[in-house]
C-alpha cells in the first residue's frame, strides 16, 4: 500500500489508544460504583469498583497493545519471501498485511473503547434506559468486523 495508508493506519493507531485511555479516565471520573437505577443485579459490571475497572482495563490494554506491536514488528523486520506462502507471498502483500494489522490494532482499541463507554455509561445513575446504550457496542464491532474482513482480503488476495 502506498505511504499515505501507513500515515492513516499508524494515526488511527494512536488515536484509538487515547481513544481507549480517555474512555477509562472518563469512567473512572464519573462513574458510580453502586447503580440502581439503570440495570438489574444481573449485570456483572455493576457490581465491579470503578478503580478496579480502572487498573485491571488499563493493564489488559497496554499488555494486547505491547503484543501487538511486537508482532506488527516480527512481522514487519522478516525478509524472507516465498510463492508458496499465505503470509509472505510478495513485499506488497507483506505491505498490504502490515497496514491491516495496523489497521486491525486501531479497530480493537475502537472496540474496547465502546465497550468501556457502555460500561462507563450504564454505571453513570442519569441514564434513561438500556436499550439506547447497546448501539454503542454494536458500532464498535461493526468496525472490526469491516477491518476484519480487510485484512483477510489482503492475505487471500493475489
Amino acid at each position: 500500500m502506498s505511504e499515505i495508508s501507513v500515515r492513516v493506519a499508524n494515526f488511527l493507531k494512536v488515536f484509538s489508544m487515547l481513544m481507549v485511555i480517555g474512555s477509562l479516565l472518563y469512567m473512572y471520573g464519573y462513574a458510580t460504583d453502586k447503580v440502581d437505577s439503570v440495570f438489574s443485579d444481573s449485570d456483572w459490571f455493576t457490581d465491579i469498583s470503578r478503580a478496579y475497572f480502572f487498573y485491571v482495563g488499563l493493564g489488559l490494554f497496554v499488555l494486547f497493545n505491547v503484543v501487538m506491536h511486537i508482532v506488527i514488528y516480527i512481522y514487519k523486520n522478516t525478509n524472507a519471501v516465498d510463492a508458496n506462502s499465505i503470509l509472505f507471498r510478495s513485499k506488497k502483500q507483506k505491505g498490504d498485511i502490515l497496514v491491516w494489522l495496523t489497521f486491525l490494532l486501531a479497530g480493537i482499541n475502537t472496540f474496547l473503547t465502546t465497550i468501556i463507554v457502555f460500561i462507563a455509561f450504564a454505571k453513570i445513575n442519569e441514564i434513561s434506559g438500556q436499550s439506547s446504550l447497546m448501539y454503542i457496542p454494536l458500532a464498535g464491532f461493526i468496525i472490526l468486523f469491516g477491518i476484519f474482513i480487510g485484512l483477510v482480503s489482503a492475505v487471500f488476495r493475489k
